[in-house]
């Protein structure tokens, strides 16, 4: 991953924008069969905001749109959803429900999260669930969250505490083993950050009235097919720390792992949540 601008933090190698794109664009298609593990963190999010009817709200790093509709009941009518993304195939997804759906003040842009190229202060607030610690450069993004958002506004943002997926993550470590796969080294960007680290960055984007909270809700599944499938939908971020050409196996050796075991069909969502403001001078 690129070290650039002023106050990134524990920078390693990792993949490239367009490299990330291809990654969660190939998953675009089956990603909503997980739609129900993210909801109830969007919901808790829209809360943080108190995102109430006739608000314009961004969500960064919408995927197929998941938040993004959330975000529209609060919001009513009279409000309006923008939901941007790095991936095409994602961001046409999302589009197709919107229209579906008859949500005309939803639509959605493919934009990088750290350059939307969108007017100051002109949200009033933004939301992003389960997305800033995939953007390339965090610091950036934060930063433009808060460029985005109302004086009066707020930005709230989930990312994964250390327990998040423990079920898929422990048995993605077991067949990278078998497998002799080197592991994630130390200088890379972890896969769940710390509140350490949520501190530091925090405090490299001048953030001092922030609050933190965390939410936990445990998924469990009587169908190995449903299980299976939402696994699936969630595994682009492990699998893009594979070498490419071993990212099948992997996939499926650990969705093996994951099925031999059907008395312990569950997923758990532990989240980190941040919700702050711009700072005013």
């Amino acid at each position: 991953m690129r070290d650039e601008g002023k106050g990134t933090i524990e920078r390693g190698d990792d993949l490239s924008t367009e490299q990330s794109s291809r990654i969660w664009g190939a998953t675009a298609k089956r990603y909503d069969h997980a739609a129900h593990t993210f909801e109830p963190f969007a919901e808790w999010l829209a809360k943080l905001c108190l995102l109430h009817e006739g608000m314009a709200v961004l969500d960064v790093g919408c995927g197929t749109g998941i938040s993004s509709f959330v975000a529209a009941r609060y919001v009513g009518i009279h409000g309006r959803v923008v939901g941007i993304d790095i991936s095409q195939r994602m961001v046409e997804v999302a589009q197709g429900k919107a229209g579906d759906a008859g949500c005309p003040n939803v639509r959605f842009m493919v934009c990088p999260a750290e350059r939307t190229g969108m007017a100051d202060d002109s949200f009033d607030a933004v939301i992003c669930n389960f997305s800033l610690h995939l953007f390339d450069d965090e610091s950036a993004a934060l930063r433009e969250m808060i460029r985005v958002v109302k004086p009066v506004g707020k930005v709230a943002w989930s990312v994964p505490a250390p327990d998040h997926a423990k079920e898929m993550i422990a048995a993605f470590a077991t067949v990278c083993q078998e497998l002799r796969l080197p592991m994630p080294s130390n200088g890379e960007k972890p896969l769940k950050p710390n509140l350490e680290r949520i501190n530091r960055l925090l405090q490299s984007c001048g953030i001092r009235n922030q609050e933190i909270a965390e939410y936990q809700q445990l998924f469990s599944y009587t169908s190995p097919e449903i299980y299976e499938q939402v696994l699936d939908a969630r595994m682009g971020r492990l699998l893009s720390r594979v070498p490419e050409e071993h990212r099948t196996e992997v996939g499926k050796r650990t969705l093996a792992l994951l099925l031999d075991d059907v008395d312990k069909l569950t997923f758990t969502c532990h989240a980190y949540g941040v919700v702050h403001g711009k700072a005013l001078e």
